[in-house]
């Protein structure tokens, strides 16, 4: 049976990649003997959730990207189906490094977890509108607002790429659907189009 590992408190800033790999195999060990053991999901919980906020901190006190990806890497291995780990490896990839095309995978990988992971949908946004892919954009905000009907940012969000495409009679219906449900920079564009006709 493999030797049972201390988990490391929550605010150590120096976690060695070299113990959170030992950890994540120990883990990973633990889980063939008993993949359904409670004890061993909270574990991997508690130190996905570690890893998280260590690289977190990592990017905000230190600006250790690279540390910062090493934990990231190492929450999505302890914790394949967490959509902020990704996200936020994503974040890290894409102001750390540039690294467009990773940043990219992470947060559709996000999507795909978790399809109502609203600030992963922000980011390829973001990073399709640099292409010009206005399309793109188009269709995952179409996506997330056939799963969040009443998301009045999502449908703005869409009504900036049709605008950006160059149709405009979408873009200002996307915009008044905007602000019937309640974003004001919305109520903002349409009465400003209504008042430039």
């Amino acid at each position: 049976m493999p030797r049972f590992v201390r988990p490391w408190r929550v605010d150590h800033p120096a976690l060695p990649i070299r113990h959170q790999q030992r950890v994540a195999h120990d883990s990973q060990r633990r889980g063939e003997l008993d993949p359904t053991s409670d004890k061993l999901a909270r574990f991997r919980q508690q130190q996905t959730d570690t890893a998280v906020h260590q690289a977190y901190q990592l990017l905000e006190t230190t600006k250790d990207v690279d540390g910062a990806i090493a934990r990231y890497t190492w929450a999505i291995q302890l914790s394949p189906a967490n959509a902020e780990a990704l996200y936020w490896r994503g974040r890290a990839y894409l102001l750390g490094k540039n690294d467009r095309g990773r940043a990219l995978a992470d947060f559709e990988s996000a999507i795909q977890l978790d399809p109502r992971h609203f600030e992963s949908y922000r980011n390829v946004d973001w990073l399709l509108a640099q292409r010009g892919d206005w399309d793109g954009v188009i269709t995952h905000w179409t996506r997330y607002i056939e799963l969040e009907p009443l998301n009045g940012q999502a449908y703005l969000e869409r009504g900036g790429a049709y605008h950006r495409k160059g149709d405009e009679r979408a873009a200002l219906a996307d915009a008044h659907k905007a602000c019937e449900l309640g974003a004001p920079r919305a109520c903002e564009l349409v009465g400003h189009a209504t008042a430039t006709r």
